[in-house]
């Protein structure tokens, strides 16, 4: 007995003695290394000037997220950028401080190394970004009384014709200027200040803040210290609906361009946050033809990452201008003598005319991409024209949004298609025939303010009484004959 308890005692100690070392292993390969940085929340609070900023992480319970493991870019207002702004984190509430936080988060850890890059699905492209995806999105469900009914509605997030998707909640994205990416796209401090006259540009700015401290390393990221609080821009739907400047064009695309769509995916994610059991929550959809959905965060999504490359850009026109230019040029045939200060008359009068007609002249303040300020001659929008405004004689208001830019003008975009001879045909309903035959063989050309024409126009009436006609049904050209149709 004695000697199997010798034996026994001599085996545990070796089952320690290995079991410490292995350990010992197992600490040096797994464990922390000694020189790893701490998580952000532990950075800043080490750097001792952020003590609003950690408030609000506090308060937008983001301390768990920021003290773990993770990815992150954290551009982190200092406390001097609070003071700046008349803000303590005493009177800031729950959800400011959660404002305050997720728009200064971004997706992912970006150094200068790489943060002007473009992240492609074949790698990072130099110089060629100047936005990253947030973890900020404005409230997902918004809604609207229509007789007296509620109607609760999401943004659609993708671009015009195609499906939502329920997952992506349209997280907004920050701007940023780097001075690689300014340098590459020939843009510089005119550009910037264009936006914010009362701010500096560096060379590394992200909104109207200056970047103080840059590529501070942390265990879950990087963060760069910014001399501002930035809040979350607004996108360019909200820019354009919360403006009473606007509001006729507004009106113009809710009311021509504009369905809602049941969508049971939201209605279930509804009644899950809320409690509340609609009998619809619907995706306001956008025309299909319309350039971009101006709620739309993403860009075109064609890859993940492609709004950080570019965005839309809309010149809205303010009311005034707006309404003479429909009812003296738009609607001068197919409803004249409009009153341009009676717009319940002018939008009755507009639904006389054919959606390629308004759809043409919203798309032409439309553009697919970014115009900056000193590239509006280069920059074209789908129908190949530059946006035909003077930034300073024509801008009224301006404003960067989170997915693009926000130009307020004076005057309606001279479009082609409404200016040139061909406006003749296409603005007038007793030449309806003549304007599609012009469309299958001679838009391209007639509305060409380059070449000269004279065109001798043909009335449908005329055409009508030699036997010519044209079938919406098919779409054929017609001619009878003796009763005899040939299409």
């Amino acid at each position: 007995m004695y000697k199997f308890l010798r034996n026994l005692s001599c085996l545990l100690c070796l089952i320690l003695v290995f079991g410490g070392c292995r350990k010992k292993a197992f600490d040096a390969f797994y464990g922390r290394p000694s020189d790893l940085a701490p998580p952000i929340y532990q950075v800043l609070q080490s750097r001792g000037n952020f003590t609003n900023l950690l408030a609000c992480i506090d308060k937008a319970g983001y301390k768990p997220i920021l003290s773990a493991a993770g990815y992150w870019t954290f551009f982190a207002p200092n406390d001097a950028a609070f003071q700046k702004a008349g803000l303590s984190a005493d009177k800031i509430t729950d959800s400011v401080a959660r404002q305050i936080v997720q728009y200064a988060l971004v997706f992912n850890a970006y150094g200068t190394d790489h943060l002007a890059d473009f992240q492609s699905t074949t790698g990072y492209i130099p110089a060629a970004a100047f936005k990253r995806r947030t973890s900020y999105y404005s409230p997902l469900f918004k809604s609207f009384t229509s007789n007296g009914k509620d109607t609760i509605y999401v943004e659609e997030n993708r671009v015009p014709g195609a499906a939502v998707v329920p997952a992506d909640h349209n997280n907004k994205y920050i701007p940023y200027f780097y001075s690689s990416f300014m340098d590459a796209q020939g843009l510089t401090a005119t550009d910037y200040n264009y936006f914010w006259p009362s701010s500096t540009y560096t060379g590394f700015n992200v909104v109207n803040a200056a970047v103080v401290n840059k590529d501070i390393v942390a265990q879950n990221g990087i963060i760069h210290e910014i001399d501002q609080v930035v809040m979350p821009l607004p996108s360019i739907a909200e820019k354009l609906e919360g403006d009473g400047n606007y509001s006729l064009f507004t009106t113009i695309l809710k009311k021509f361009l504009v369905t809602y769509q049941a969508n049971a995916t939201y209605r279930l994610e509804y009644t899950s946050l809320t409690g509340q059991s609609p009998e619809n929550v619907f995706v306001k959809n956008y025309a299909s033809a319309l350039t971009f959905a101006p709620g739309n965060e993403s860009w075109l999504k064609q890859g993940d990452n492609d709004a950080q490359q570019d965005g839309y850009t809309l010149f809205a026109p303010t009311n005034a201008p707006l309404s003479n230019y429909i009812a003296n040029t738009i609607l001068e045939f197919y409803a004249p003598n409009t009153d341009p200060n009676n717009i319940s008359q002018l939008l009755t009068n507009m639904a006389k005319l054919p959606q390629s007609v308004i759809l043409d002249l919203v798309n032409a303040h439309f553009f697919q991409n970014t115009v900056w300020p000193t590239k509006f001659a280069t920059t074209r929008n789908l129908a190949n024209e530059p946006a035909r405004f003077d930034a300073n004689a024509d801008v009224t208001d301006k404003q960067f949004c989170s997915n693009g830019i926000f130009y307020g003008v004076n005057k309606v975009q001279a479009t082609n298609v409404f200016s040139t001879v061909y406006a003749r045909a296409y603005l007038d309903p007793r030449y309806s025939i003549m304007t599609m035959l012009l469309n299958t063989y001679y838009k391209a050309a007639i509305t060409s303010p380059g070449l000269k024409y004279t065109v001798f126009m043909m009335p449908d009436d005329a055409l009508a009484a030699l036997g010519y006609g044209y079938n919406p049904a098919n779409q054929q050209f017609t001619q009878t004959t003796n009763n005899q149709t040939t299409s």
